[in-house]
C-alpha cells in the first residue's frame, strides 16, 4: 500500500511541475521531500486536517496583527442572512483567531530578489506549523510542548507570500488530497476587480517596493485575466510616495500612473497597504471629482466615471467570512473571538512556533500593537501578569 501511495504522489507531483498557462513551475525541494515520505509526521499534519479549529494568520509582524484585530472586531455582516449590514455581532463569533508573527524572518524585504526559495521554504514552514495541534513553549527544549488548535482557514498576510510559497503550499495540499482553505490579499483583491467588470478594466495596484517586485499581482493577473477573455484588462503598479497623508499619497500615485500608462482611465485601485486611511482617500476622491481647479480636471481625466477603492483587509475578512458560511466551517458557539498570538523564534537550523510574548519581540512591533490594536493589545497585557 505504501508503494501505491507513493507512486501516486509522484504522479501528482510530475503534473504539478508542468507548465501552467505557459509558465513553468517546479515545487521547492522541501515540498518533493515531504511528498517522498507519506507517513512522515509533515504530510501527516496535512493530511490530518480537518474542518475544525482556528482561522490562523500567518506574515510579517504588523500584517498579521492589524488582520488579527480586523477580524476580532469586524462586524459588516448579518449573521443570520450573510448580507452587508452590521448586528451588534461580531463576524466572527465564537471562533478562534490565531495570528503568527513571523518575527524571525521579517522583513520579507531581505528576500527579494534573490533568496526567493529561502522564503517559498519558509511559507511551507509556517502552514505546517499552523497546521500543527501542538507547539513548543519555548526554542531550546523540544519537549517543553503545550497544545492549541490546528487551522482550519490559511491566511497568507503578506502578498510577496503569494509569488514566495503559495504555488507550494497548494502543490502539497493537493498531493496530500486535501482542500485545506488558503485565503491571499493578492487573489482577494483581484477577485474583486474582475467581478462584474465588463469592456475595459484598468487595475491600478498601490503596493510597496517589495511586493511590486515579487511578481505576485503580476501572476496573479495573468491567470484571472486569461479567465476572463471577454475583457481589455491592464495592470498598473506603483508605490506612492511615502510622505504626506493618504490624500496627498494618492495624488503620487496618480502622478506615476499618468506617467506610466498612457492616460488610460484607471477602473479600480487595490490597496495593498493595510491601516491606510480611506475615508481620507475618499475625501480627496472627492476633491477630485469636483473638479474645482485645472489640475483636479487632470486628475479626473485619469479615473473612470465608475471608479472605485478595493481595501485589502476588507476584502480579506469579506473572502474569510464568506468562506466560512459556504463550507459551513462556523463553530456556531454563541461567544465573542478568541484571539491567540504565537511567533517564530530561531531553533537549530529552521524555526519553531512559541506563544508570542512581550520579551521575545522587537520594540518597534510592541508599539505598532499599542497604537493600531485594542484586542490584539490586551493579549500581551494578559501575558505580562504571568
Amino acid at each position: 500500500m505504501k508503494r501505491i501511495l507513493v507512486f501516486l504522489v509522484a504522479a501528482v507531483l510530475l503534473v504539478a511541475c508542468k507548465p501552467r498557462e505557459g509558465r513553468s513551475f517546479e515545487t521547492i525541494d522541501y515540498v518533493k521531500r515531504i511528498a517522498a515520505d507519506t507517513t512522515g509526521a509533515e504530510f501527516g499534519l496535512v493530511r490530518g486536517w480537518d474542518a475544525n479549529g482556528s482561522i490562523a494568520i500567518l506574515g510579517e509582524p504588523e500584517e498579521a496583527v492589524y488582520l488579527a484585530e480586523s477580524l476580532m472586531l469586524s462586524d459588516r455582516f448579518n449573521n443570520i442572512s450573510g448580507r452587508d449590514a452590521n448586528d451588534m455581532l461580531p463576524d466572527f463569533a465564537g471562533e478562534r483567531i490565531a495570528a503568527i508573527l513571523d518575527v524571525e524572518h521579517a522583513p520579507y524585504a531581505q528576500y527579494i530578489p534573490g533568496m526567493e526559495t529561502v522564503l517559498r521554504e519558509v511559507t511551507v514552514r509556517g502552514v505546517l506549523a499552523a497546521l500543527d495541534t501542538v507547539c513548543r513553549l519555548n526554542s531550546f527544549n523540544e519537549d517543553a510542548l503545550m497544545g492549541k488548535q490546528r487551522a482550519k482557514v490559511l491566511v497568507l498576510g503578506s502578498s510577496v507570500t503569494y509569488s514566495c510559497g503559495y504555488a507550494d503550499v497548494d502543490t502539497l495540499f493537493k498531493m496530500a488530497s486535501r482542500k485545506i482553505p488558503v485565503v491571499t490579499p493578492v487573489e482577494s483583491m483581484l477577485s474583486r476587480a474582475f467581478e462584474g467588470a465588463t469592456g475595459a478594466l484598468n487595475i491600478g495596484v498601490w503596493a510597496d517596493e517589495t511586493v511590486i517586485a515579487s511578481g505576485s499581482y503580476q501572476a496573479a493577473f495573468a491567470r484571472f485575466a486569461a479567465a476572463r477573455k471577454d475583457l481589455k484588462a491592464s495592470l498598473s503598479l506603483f508605490c506612492p510616495d511615502q510622505e504626506g497623508d493618504a490624500g496627498n499619497r494618492l495624488l503620487s500615485f496618480l502622478d506615476k500612473y499618468a506617467d506610466g500608462a498612457a492616460a488610460i482611465p484607471m477602473s479600480v485601485l487595490l490597496l495593498d497597504d493595510y491601516g491606510v486611511n480611506i475615508p481620507k482617500l475618499k475625501e480627496q476622491l472627492d476633491e477630485i471629482r469636483r473638479m474645482e481647479s485645472p489640475e483636479m480636471v487632470d486628475y479626473n481625466k485619469l479615473l473612470s466615471p465608475d471608479f472605485r477603492f478595493v481595501d485589502a483587509s476588507d476584502a480579506v475578512v469579506s473572502d474569510i467570512y464568506q468562506l466560512l458560511r459556504k463550507r459551513n466551517l462556523f463553530t456556531h458557539n454563541i461567544a465573542y473571538p478568541v484571539l491567540d498570538v504565537f511567533q517564530t523564534l530561531t531553533a537549530g537550523e529552521h524555526f519553531v512556533l512559541v506563544p508570542s510574548q512581550t520579551k521575545n519581540i522587537p520594540e518597534e512591533t510592541l508599539e505598532f500593537i499599542k497604537e493600531n490594536t485594542t484586542a490584539v493589545q490586551k493579549h500581551y497585557a494578559v501575558q505580562g501578569k504571568h
